[in-house]
């Protein structure tokens, strides 16, 4: 299974590098997966919401369609002028996430990614969570909010707000790896998850 994560501007870096970190731990642990990170458009550095600039060597545009990306949030409550709201505006990413699901792709968002994959329908009628600030706009596109951490929905998987994005890397590693090499990465970053996965 190859794992992507998309980049962006704007993004919460804790949303996008924490399941990084986690899936990292996982392959490292036994997980027989690969993962890697990308941007859309030309590779470049990305600069994230708190100002942490990381270079993205890899185009979602040109790469091998990854069989999951994991999708962070970042300023949509805000209304910042880069992150999830000025890509919903623009239309590119939220176009790219729906023809790769399409083809196959499963789609797992932290915090406010969630709107990149439910502002084109992808999750109408479909139990999914976000943000806390952000629940209503995610039933304005039709989604059934949970009170959750993590949704998991079959081909579509969801967390809540920042830290969330932790528990969502472990639930990747268990369903795609093994719940014990779940467990390993768990003691080796000396976090516990709170709460169970609302399957749907």
């Amino acid at each position: 299974m190859h794992i992507g994560v998309i980049f962006f501007d704007g993004m919460d870096e804790m949303d996008a590098l924490a399941p990084f970190e986690v899936l990292s731990h996982g392959i490292n642990k036994g997980a027989s997966f690969s993962l890697d990170y990308f941007c859309i458009g030309k590779p470049r550095i990305i600069t994230g919401g708190h100002r942490i600039k990381i270079q993205v060597d890899q185009s979602l545009d040109t790469a091998i369609r990854p069989d999951l990306l994991v999708i962070p949030g970042g300023g949509w409550a805000d209304r910042n002028a880069v992150g999830v709201r000025h890509e919903v505006e623009r239309g590119v990413l939220p176009a790219m996430l729906k023809k790769a699901h399409e083809q196959g792709t499963i789609l797992a968002t932290v915090c406010t990614g969630a709107m990149l994959v439910a502002c084109s329908g992808l999750m109408a009628g479909r139990p999914a969570v976000t943000f806390a600030a952000a629940n209503s706009d995610l039933e304005n596109f039709g989604a059934k909010r949970v009170n959750a951490r993590v949704v998991d929905d079959g081909d579509i998987i969801s967390a809540a707000g920042v830290t969330s994005g932790i528990d969502l890397g472990l639930w990747l590693v268990e369903r795609f790896g093994s719940a014990a090499i779940a467990c390993d990465v768990e003691k080796h970053m000396a976090y516990e998850r709170r709460g169970t996965v609302y399957m749907a």
